[in-house]
Order: C-alpha cells, then structure tokens, then sequence
C-alpha cells in the first residue's frame, strides 16, 4: 500500500531489528493513519524539496520493538508519528534546520548525533504541533543531551 508517491506501509513498518528478533511488526490501522498523515505532510514535502531520496530508519514501532530498542515509553514511533530519516546527499543537520524552519506541521525536529559520527532527523507530527526544534548528542552510553537547534554552520 502507497501511503504518498514515494512512502509505502511496508517501509513504515520496516525493521531490520524487528526481523532480527523475531518481533511481527504490523502497524494498526490507527498508526496507519498516523503514517498517512506524517508521509503527506512532512516526509513527502521534504522528498519533494530536496528532490532526493529520504530514507526511513524507524518510522512505526510496535510495543515489543520499541522495549527492544530502549524507546521511550511515550514515544511517537509507536503510533507512527515519528519517523527518524536521512536524506540523500545532504547533512541532518541542514534536513533539520529547514524543517525547523518552514511551514510543515512538525511537532518535533530533532537533529540526533552518535559519538560515532552517525546522525540522523527525528521528525513527528502531531494533532496540535509544538514545534520543537532540537539538537540531541549521545553519551557513550547512549543517553542524550537536548539544546536548541542552532543553524548550520555555512
């Protein structure tokens, strides 16, 4: 099933750690219309801005995956809110900062940074958006740190 032009229910519900496991990862209709939702007004503008590819990494979790991951128990990824990405030939950091600053209805953009130099965008929707625009780097033992985000440097 397509959800947009370019986002599908099978990339929503994609996990490589979900295979690894064993853990059926089948989104409910609920989160189905959730990632309708997020693909139309978020994930599919931003593949249409930047006319590149846009890469999921975890966009649904069920309640078994997202134990398995350390997710946090409120997280948007299990309702199909949120979905972490990349996209092709540009920073997260640079992804990030136009989110934060265009008219999408995003309810969180969250530039994520690893010690090993892997990075990617969070980005949720939501009924009544916050707009939070963060930057988030990961200890050694994976905790984050949250700070405004800053605009890229050029």
């Amino acid at each position: 099933m397509q959800l947009t032009t370019n986002f599908s229910l099978a990339e929503m519900c994609r996990s490589a750690r979900a295979e690894e496991c064993g853990i059926d990862n089948t989104a409910p209709p609920s989160a189905v219309e959730n990632g309708i939702a997020l693909a139309r007004d978020i994930l599919q503008p931003l593949r249409d801005h930047y006319d590149a590819a846009v890469w999921t990494s975890s966009w649904f979790r069920c309640a078994a995956l997202n134990r398995e991951v350390g997710g946090a128990a409120t997280s948007q990824h299990l309702t199909a809110e949120a979905a972490d990405v990349n996209v092709a030939g540009r920073s997260a950091h640079e992804v990030a900062w136009w989110i934060a600053q265009s008219d999408l209805p995003f309810d969180q953009v969250i530039w994520e940074r690893k010690p090993s130099g892997a990075e990617w965008v969070h980005v949720s929707r939501a009924a009544k958006p916050r707009r939070q625009a963060l930057m988030a780097t990961f200890d050694a033992n994976g905790k984050p740190t949250y700070a405004p985000l800053e605009a890229p440097s050029s």
